[in-house]
C-alpha cells in the first residue's frame, strides 16, 4: 500500500485528494509520550479500524486480514487522536512497525471536520449543520444530572439474586467485533452503565452483528437465568394487546419507542455482582438493568408504565406500526415490508429452511382463511420420520400461501347489534379444520 510522505507545511486537518484517494493529516499522542507525532493517513471508509505504523506495542494482539490474502499480526493500543492538533479524542489504534497508515471511518464517524478550504466532511452520519444546536441536559421524567446517562427517576432496584454462583468462561470472539465491542464497553463505562469489578460470577459475551453491519453487545445469561428465583410477570400478552386495540376501533394512534430503556434503570449494589462479564482480561458488571436477563422486561415494563403520562405522548397518526402489526381504522393488517419479505423467499431446500418459512408465516395465520389446509403439505416434509422431499404438492402449497399472504384480509372487531348480521364460515378437510 502506497502512503505519501508527510508534508510539514500542510494546513491542520487538511484533506487532500491524490491519485483519486484522500489523505488526511492526523496527530497521535502515544501513551507515555509528551509530544504528539504527525502522520499522513489514507482515508479509507471501507476499513473497519484505524491503523498507524509505530514502534509502540499494545497489550491486545490483533490479526488483520490482507486483501491479497494472508494476515498481519499487529496490536491494539488506545491513544489520543486529533485531526487538528488541538482537539483530542481517545481512540483504539491498531499499530505495529509494519502497519499501513489508514484513517478509518471508525474514528471519522465521531463528528464533522473542516479542511483548509472550509469544506465540511461528514463520515457515517447525516450531513447536517451542527452549529446553533442547543444540547439539552435534561428531559421530563429523567435525571437532571447529565453524567447520569439518562437515569429514570426511580430508586435503585433490588432485583432477585441467583441462588447459586454461576461462572462461565468467555467464548472465542469474532475478530471483526473486537474493536467495536472494545469501544462500546469504553463508552458504557464512561456513561456509568458498566464498571470494573471482581466477582465470582461470570457470563460470556456474545457479540451479534446487526442488519446494518454494526455490532450489538450481548451477554449470555442463560445459565444465570436458570438459578434466578421467579418473579411475577407484569408484561402484557401481545395477543391480548392486539385484541384490546381492535376493540377500540380507533382512527388515530400514537406510539412511544424508548431506546435503551433497560439502561435507564439503576441497580442496587448488592445485585450487581451476578451480572459480571469479562472482556480482554478485565471483569465488568452492569450498574443498570442488563439485556438478556430473564426479569429485565418485567421490571422495566412496570417502571416505565408508572413513569409515562398521557401528556408525554405526541404525534397521533391515522396509521401506525405497533407490535410488528400495521394498525389503521381499528383494523390490523400485515405490514407491506413483511409481505414483500415473505413473497421474496425462495422455495426451501431442506427441513430447516421449511421450518423457518413456516415460522415466518405462522404469526399471520389468523389473516389467512383455511390456513391449516393450505400449509399441510409443507408440515409433512418437516417431520422427523420423513425424508425431505419437495414435490409438486409442496410447491403448490408454497406458492398458494405466499399468494394468500400478499392478499391477506384486515382483521377488526366483531360488530354486534340488532341491524348487524354476522356469518360464520368453517372449512374441514383431511388435513385440518378452520
Amino acid at each position: 500500500m502506497k502512503v505519501a510522505s508527510t508534508s510539514h507545511d500542510q494546513a491542520a486537518s487538511q484533506g487532500e485528494a491524490r491519485e483519486d484517494r484522500v489523505y488526511w493529516t492526523v496527530w497521535i499522542q502515544w501513551p507515555g509520550t509528551s509530544e504528539p507525532q504527525k502522520y499522513e493517513a489514507l482515508v479509507d471508509t471501507g476499513s473497519q479500524c484505524t491503523l498507524i505504523p509505530s514502534e509502540y506495542v499494545g497489550t491486545q494482539p490483533i490479526s488483520i486480514a490482507r486483501v491479497t490474502g494472508g494476515s498481519q499480526e499487529l496490536t491494539l493500543l488506545e491513544a489520543e487522536v486529533s485531526l487538528t492538533g488541538k482537539e483530542w479524542q481517545k481512540h483504539p489504534i491498531v499499530t505495529g512497525s509494519g502497519a499501513p497508515c489508514i484513517l478509518s471511518v471508525d474514528f471519522l464517524r465521531n463528528g464533522y471536520y473542516k479542511d483548509s478550504k472550509g469544506l465540511r466532511w461528514a463520515f457515517g452520519i447525516a450531513a447536517v449543520e451542527a452549529e446553533g444546536i442547543k444540547k439539552l441536559n435534561s428531559l421530563p421524567g429523567l435525571s437532571e444530572n447529565p453524567s447520569a446517562g439518562r437515569l429514570l427517576k426511580v430508586e435503585e432496584q433490588r432485583v432477585p439474586v441467583a441462588t447459586s454462583t454461576v461462572h462461565r468462561r468467555q467464548y472465542r470472539t469474532n475478530r471483526d467485533a473486537v474493536i467495536p465491542i472494545h469501544k462500546m464497553i469504553r463508552e458504557l463505562e464512561s456513561q456509568g452503565v458498566v464498571s470494573k469489578t471482581h466477582s465470582p460470577f461470570n457470563s460470556p459475551i456474545w457479540p451479534v452483528r446487526k442488519s446494518d453491519g454494526e455490532w450489538r453487545l450481548t451477554v449470555v445469561y442463560r445459565a444465570l437465568n436458570e438459578v434466578t428465583p421467579p418473579l411475577s410477570a407484569a408484561v402484557p400478552d401481545m395477543l391480548e394487546l392486539q385484541y384490546e386495540l381492535e376493540s377500540k376501533a380507533a382512527k388515530w394512534y400514537a406510539t412511544i419507542d424508548i431506546a435503551n430503556a433497560f439502561f435507564s434503570i439503576p441497580l442496587a449494589a448488592e445485585c450487581k455482582p451476578q451480572f459480571a462479564f469479562t472482556w480482554r482480561g478485565m471483569q465488568y458488571t452492569w450498574n443498570r438493568l442488563p439485556q438478556g436477563w430473564k426479569h429485565s422486561p418485567t421490571i422495566c415494563h412496570g417502571l416505565i408504565q408508572a413513569a409515562l403520562e398521557k401528556d408525554k405522548v405526541k404525534g397521533p397518526a391515522r396509521e401506525i406500526q405497533f407490535l410488528g402489526v400495521k394498525w389503521k381504522d381499528g383494523r390490523r393488517q400485515i405490514p407491506t415490508e413483511v409481505i414483500n419479505k415473505i413473497t421474496a423467499i425462495s422455495p426451501p431446500t431442506s427441513k430447516k429452511e421449511t421450518q423457518a418459512f413456516l415460522g415466518a408465516i405462522g404469526f399471520w395465520r389468523m389473516h389467512i382463511p383455511e390456513y391449516r389446509q393450505i400449509v399441510s403439505p409443507l408440515y409433512l416434509v418437516t417431520r422427523k420420520k420423513n425424508d425431505f422431499h419437495w414435490g409438486p404438492e409442496q410447491q403448490q402449497a408454497f406458492a398458494q400461501i405466499k399468494q394468500e399472504i400478499a392478499h391477506a384480509v384486515a382483521l377488526g372487531p366483531v360488530r354486534t347489534g340488532p341491524d348487524v348480521k354476522n356469518v360464520l364460515y368453517s372449512a374441514a378437510g383431511n388435513n385440518g379444520l378452520s
